[in-house]
């Protein structure tokens, strides 16, 4: 589907210096004239089966009580917004609009973590007007502090605003698990699953023998992300799982908890 907006009297509104189309499709009309006063819709094309749909009309009424723009400082319109991304995605894009008084140009400059993006990698696209900031090809790198920064040119009044985003990826269990790990009957071992940096919302569970642990007496413990096993007895043995989980996928690490003494069970019935 694709759309484009129009105006009454038949003209295909552009995007320019007066106009601005959003990517929820929506129109924004900067430094508005009594002649802008008209009927605007917009028409849906589906561009795999054709066929088009108009909107419903929209008019746009000026006031005539003229409140006059700062001579020096713009006005935001449409600042940009927090983005959730997964790894690979192909782009998530910023937007940032201004409005200024009629014949005052405006210059935006876009930043990630307050250093200037640089566009020569190829990564990052800035549109038109400076308004819209894409990242292509999402990594883990890319998540940080998205600003812009806006002021009319020649002017040293900046206005600025941010947002984040946020990266997500399959969880990656960080700590190391030993293929075998020998304890002494009566000690107590604590098993931590750990993620790295990028991995974010996960949950932790614990399976012993492919049976799910639970709290449910003092001999296991479930803290945090931390496997806690009080007291070890012979019946302990057996393979233990960690599984970090979130809505992009899973990892999992196991150890084989072995009893180190060499008396046998009995002696110690």
């Amino acid at each position: 589907m694709k759309s484009s907006s129009s105006s009454r009297d038949n003209i295909r509104i552009i995007i320019n210096e007066k106009y601005f189309i959003t990517s929820t499709h929506n129109l924004v009309i900067l430094n508005t004239e009594y002649h802008d006063e008209k009927i605007y819709f917009a028409i849906i094309e589906n561009i795999f089966v054709g066929g088009t749909k108009q909107s419903s009309d929209f008019r746009l009424q000026i006031n005539r009580r003229k409140i006059p723009l700062s001579e020096t400082i713009p006005e935001f319109i449409i600042k940009p917004t927090d983005q959730l991304a997964t790894i690979g995605d192909a782009i998530k894009s910023f937007e940032c609009v201004a409005n200024a008084g009629p014949g005052n140009a405006i210059e935006i400059i876009w930043q990630k973590n307050a250093i200037l993006i640089d566009q020569t990698t190829g990564r990052f696209h800035i549109g038109p007007y400076n308004r819209t900031l894409e990242v292509r090809g999402i990594t883990a790198d890319d998540q940080g502090i998205y600003s812009c920064h806006i002021r009319i040119k020649n002017s040293d009044n900046f206005i600025n605003a941010s947002a984040k985003l946020i990266v997500r990826g399959v969880p990656i269990i960080s700590t190391n698990f030993p293929l075998i790990q020998n304890v002494d009957l009566q000690e107590n071992i604590v098993f931590t699953c750990d993620g790295t940096p990028i991995s974010t919302n996960f949950n932790v569970t614990w399976y012993k023998n492919a049976i799910l642990l639970t709290n449910e007496s003092s001999k296991i413990q479930l803290i945090d992300n931390k496997l806690i096993i009080n007291t070890i007895e012979w019946n302990d043995q057996g393979m233990y799982q960690c599984f970090l989980t979130n809505d992009v996928g899973e990892d999992t690490r196991s150890t084989w908890l072995k009893i180190k003494s060499t008396q046998k069970k009995q002696d110690f019935l």
